[in-house]
Formats: structure tokens, C-alpha cells, sequence
């Protein structure tokens, strides 16, 4: 995985183009969901469909300046994944449109809580207290469960999960650069792949934990000296 290039976020307001609230309206999301959407800063289209510079695998940005997200952003599974499902809540906002393995993280505007799970994940799910309050499923609705699975995934308080979100990353618990499926540099990574594969993994991993401490991350950073050095390497990205 490689940084996205300076100047790949763009902020609000957004003019060129802007959110196309008329159609946001007419797709069903709820006016706050609206609001938000033009306050929030989107990656533009170089960095956000290049799939090395994902920071989740399988799992891009929404970008509501977009009218193809603002449509797909209704659909639990976006992008021609099951399509019958019915519409999220309207009070919800996707801030990622995963693939059909990808990650949901979904903004409840209603509750002030984010859900964010994998879209394979129902099995890793039923153990939690959020899946388990809404009770015994009826056999008659167990064939449409993954529709509003959503519903049951674990409520985080949207500040401590922005905040936590931040502070894993700035600390350098996660390391999406190389590998956006394998971020913690303290994982242990069973050779599923080769020996060889997973020591270089973790040797690469070293390296760059190395390179971001010597260009002064994270209070004096000096991203072109990273940047260069990291190019000039053995594991350029």
C-alpha cells in the first residue's frame, strides 16, 4: 500500500462538484444525513478506487459529492450486492462502501454511534450483547437476516470511535501502507502463505516502523524525507 499523494482530500465546501442534496432527498436519507454529507472532507477518485492505497481491505471512501454513492450509499450491500436488500435507515450514513468482503462503518446520526463490521461477518457477530437483545431469530426471517444484519452490529459512541480510530493509527499500532489486510505490526501472522512470505511481511514491517521514528513521526514530521527514503528502498510503495 502506498500514501495517498498530497492534496488527495478535498474539504468542505464542496462546489466542484458540490453534493447533490435533490437527490439525496429523493433516495431517502434524512436531512441531518444530508447536512453531514457536505461537511465531511472526501478522497478524490486517484487515491479512492486505487486499491494499494486502501487503508481497509476491500473498502474504499464514500464520496457524496459523487451522485453514483449518494445512490448506493441507501443499499447495505452497495454495488450489485444483493440488491433486494431493502434501504438502510435513513438516519444512517456509510462512511465506506465495501466490496462484498469488505468492512461497514456506518454513522447512526440518530444514536451518535458508529457500527462497523465485516460484511461477511454475522457468525463473528451473534456472541455479541447488540446482536443477542433482539432476541431468538424466527426461522421464517433466518434466509433475509444478512439484509439488516446492521441493525444487530456493536454500538460504538461515534467520539471514542473517531478518537480511537486516530490514535491507533498515529500511534503506530496500525500500519495500513504495505498491507491493508495485515496492519498490526504485532500480529502474529500464521503462514497461511509461505514462511518466506510472512518473515519478509514482518521484516518490511520493521523497516517501516524504523523509517517513520527516524523522520520524526509524529510531532516533527518531515513526509518528503519519508517519502524519499522509503521510494529509494528495497520496499518502495
Amino acid at each position: 500500500m502506498g500514501h495517498w499523494p498530497e492534496g488527495s482530500l478535498r474539504y468542505p465546501p464542496h462546489t466542484d462538484p458540490p453534493v447533490n442534496e435533490a437527490l439525496a432527498a429523493q433516495v431517502g436519507y434524512a436531512p441531518a444525513v444530508i447536512s453531514l454529507m457536505k461537511r465531511l472532507p472526501y478522497l478524490d477518485s486517484e487515491a479512492n478506487f486505487d486499491d494499494s492505497k486502501y487503508i481497509i481491505g476491500r473498502t474504499r471512501w464514500a464520496d457524496y459529492t459523487s451522485d453514483a454513492d449518494i445512490a448506493e450509499g441507501r443499499h447495505p450491500y452497495p454495488y450489485e450486492y444483493l440488491r433486494h436488500c431493502p434501504d438502510l435507515d435513513p438516519w444512517l450514513l456509510p462512511l465506506m462502501l465495501p466490496r462484498t468482503d469488505g468492512w461497514h462503518v456506518l454513522l447512526d446520526t440518530k444514536l451518535g454511534v458508529v457500527r462497523a463490521y465485516n460484511t461477511e461477518g454475522s457468525q463473528l457477530l451473534r456472541n455479541t450483547v447488540e446482536w443477542r437483545r433482539h432476541g431468538v431469530i424466527p426461522a421464517a426471517e433466518a434466509h433475509t437476516l444478512q439484509w439488516t444484519e446492521y441493525r444487530r452490529a456493536p454500538l460504538v459512541p461515534s467520539a471514542r470511535y473517531f478518537t480511537e480510530l486516530i490514535d491507533t493509527y498515529r500511534s503506530l499500532d496500525r500500519l495500513p501502507i504495505i498491507d491493508a489486510d495485515r496492519n498490526d505490526p504485532k500480529e502474529k501472522l500464521y503462514p497461511s502463505r509461505s514462511a518466506r512470505h510472512v518473515n519478509r511481511r514482518k521484516e518490511e514491517q520493521k523497516m517501516l516502523l524504523a523509517l517513520y521514528r527516524e523522520c520524526g513521526w509524529p510531532n516533527n514530521w518531515r513526509r518528503a524525507e519519508f517519502i524519499s527514503k522509503w521510494e529509494a528502498g528495497s520496499y518502495g510503495i
